[in-house]
């Protein structure tokens, strides 16, 4: 009882401090595309290896990314994780520099039958707005300059809860329901230098486009044992094309140098639409030695070519292939004199093809990963995961952005419905 008692208290302290967390990730220019950056499923303690999960599932650690492997799950777990990011924007002529984070995710997992059936609810994004840049040009057949400012914010969320079931002791089954929420901003204004040309104002169109609807996907998982503690595990996920229901307001407004709104005229209020959220695939598999060691690859495609938005256009995204290779190591997870000894370590690679194409052109994103988990308690621990990367490139009129992002997360594990014994 004092165990349940303990952990219920600490889970409270996690959301109160998670809810601090609101504030926006770095800015991203590339997330002015589509619905932004996607946000990967996996946990703190996945992107210490690049994100990798499709095919392992641990009994100490909740899998967000293949729901089929929840069910090799063994305990009552509540997670929640952090990010903090640092993004350096550059081009041929110069460069920013800026920083953001926010809460990942929350998540609690229970196991109906542990190590049979498990299921998980929880909330985190989907995707990713945040943007703002500004650009300059004339007037046609006029020396009179103008500056073009672009800002956008938001993003989708989800709120989602899923099952894993083990079939047998080879295959698992599993299905996760999403609720997408959440709506983007977008701002785009310009302004002549010259006041005296364009009067006391500048012109704004603003926009917003808010989300609701259900999504589904699916996952299989195959293990089999190889020798001794080693198995070989397969994953497989689907997550089905989304018709996502939209509403959106869009209005033309006139606002002064300082922001303040002069007229406005509504174009668009609230009118119903919707977007195309597209389909998505992911292959794994991995070699593990049970709580010692695992390697292993995944491998994801997204067919962004089919997304639409409100206005049926494509946004000019192109399909997304992501390869992770990753592992992790723990030198004695019962070790009594050595606490590194417990330590598990971690380290990936990730390569990705993002949607996004400029100037005919598909950006490449690389990063490179590591991460450990401090052991709390009997069960519970600390989960650390840091990312150095770069998407794009300078040449051919490209921006390119190098980014650092730091991870925390949260496990907490107990038996929480336990029925005790008495001798």
């Amino acid at each position: 009882m004092c165990r349940l008692k303990n952990s219920f208290i600490l889970c409270i302290i996690a959301v109160i401090f998670s809810s601090q967390a609101t504030a926006q990730n770095a800015s991203s220019p590339y997330s002015i595309r589509g619905v932004g950056n996607v946000v990967s499923p996996a946990l703190t303690h996945n992107l210490g290896m690049g994100g990798l999960g499709l095919s392992y599932g641990s009994p100490l650690y909740l899998n967000n990314i293949n729901p089929a492997l929840l069910a090799a799950n063994s305990f009552s777990s509540f997670n929640v994780g952090l990010e903090g990011s640092f993004n350096k924007i550059s081009n041929a002529d110069n460069s920013t520099s800026n920083v953001g984070g926010g809460l990942n995710y929350a998540i609690l997992g229970l196991p109906i039958m542990p190590g049979r059936w498990s299921l998980s609810a929880g909330l985190m994004p989907y995707s990713q707005v945040n943007y703002k840049y500004n650009t300059t040009g004339k007037i046609n057949e006029t020396n009179i300059n103008v500056d073009f400012t672009y800002e956008g914010e938001g993003g989708i969320s989800q709120a989602f809860i899923a099952n894993g079931i083990r079939l047998n002791k080879n295959f698992s089954v599993g299905f996760r329901a999403s609720y997408f929420f959440g709506s983007i901003i977008k701002e785009s204004s310009t302004q002549i230098s010259d006041t005296t040309v364009s009067g006391a104002y500048r012109p704004v169109f603003f926009e917003r486009t808010s989300f609701s609807d259900f999504g589904i996907s699916g996952g299989l998982s195959y293990i089999q044992k190889i020798k001794g503690k080693t198995y070989l595990n397969i994953g497989l996920t689907y997550d089905l094309e989304t018709d996502v229901n939209t509403k959106n307001f869009s209005r033309f407004e006139r606002r002064t140098f300082q922001g303040r709104s002069i007229s406005s005229d509504t174009l668009l209020n609230n009118v119903r639409g919707s977007i195309i959220l597209p389909a998505r695939l992911g292959v794994g598999f991995s070699f593990v030695n049970s709580f010692k060691w695992l390697v292993g690859a995944d491998l994801q495609y997204q067919t962004w070519s089919d997304y639409r938005d409100f206005n049926d256009d494509n946004g000019n995204l192109d399909d997304n292939y992501k390869i992770t290779v990753g592992g992790e190591y723990t030198p004695d997870v019962a070790s009594l004199n050595s606490y590194l000894k417990r330590v598990t370590y971690r380290v990936g690679l990730n390569y990705e093809t993002t949607p996004f194409m400029v100037n005919n052109q598909q950006l490449n994103d690389f990063g490179i990963n590591f991460g450990m988990s401090l052991p709390v308690s009997r069960y519970s621990s600390m989960d650390f995961a840091f990312k150095v990367g770069q998407r794009g490139t300078v040449d051919d009129n490209l921006t390119k952005e190098q980014y650092f992002r730091v991870f925390l997360g949260v496990t907490l594990n107990d038996r929480w419905f336990a029925r005790r014994k008495l001798d």
